[in-house]
This record gives structure tokens, sequence and C-alpha cells, in this order.
């Protein structure tokens, strides 16, 4: 079974879209269960997601580097608002 990780981010705070952080974590472990991935951990920001400078995302992407696992989240916005970003992903 593949190691993954899942990321979720939200752009207003924890207080405003809880909800938000709830669906992307329960998508993100069902689409783990359906394609047989070990979902060992999540990462989390509560922030824009125009700057790469965001410690969930920073940690995330350390964390499958060093530990050759997949990173899942619910959308590609999640991880990026800029095409910027995605040339140092």
């Amino acid at each position: 079974m593949k190691k993954a990780i899942g990321y979720i981010r939200c752009s207003l705070g924890t207080s405003r879209q809880v909800n938000s952080l709830n669906v992307q974590k329960s998508l993100i472990e069902t689409f783990a269960v359906q394609n047989n991935y070990e979902l060992v951990c999540f990462f989390q920001d509560e922030e824009t997601g125009t700057t790469i400078n965001r410690s969930g995302l920073l940690d995330a992407l350390e964390y499958v580097d060093k530990h050759n696992a997949i990173l899942i989240t619910k959308g590609c916005d999640r991880l990026s608002r800029s095409t910027e970003i995605w040339s140092l992903i």
C-alpha cells in the first residue's frame, strides 16, 4: 500500500470555513480508501493560496520528498492560486 498525506487549506481561517476543512478532509480520506493509499497524516493552512510561504504546505512538500509519499488534496486550488508557485512545486 502506497503511503499518502493529505493537504487542506482555507483562506479565511477556521472560524469562518471550518466546514470547508472538514469536507476537504473527508473527500481526501474517501479517495485514499478507494485508491488503496495509506493516509499517514494531514497538513493544513489557514491562509491565502497565492503564496508558497505557508508552513503546512512547505511541511507537506518536505514530507512527500523525504518519505516518497503521495500528496492528496481536494483540488489544485488548495495547493496554489498562483502559476508561479506551480513551477516551484
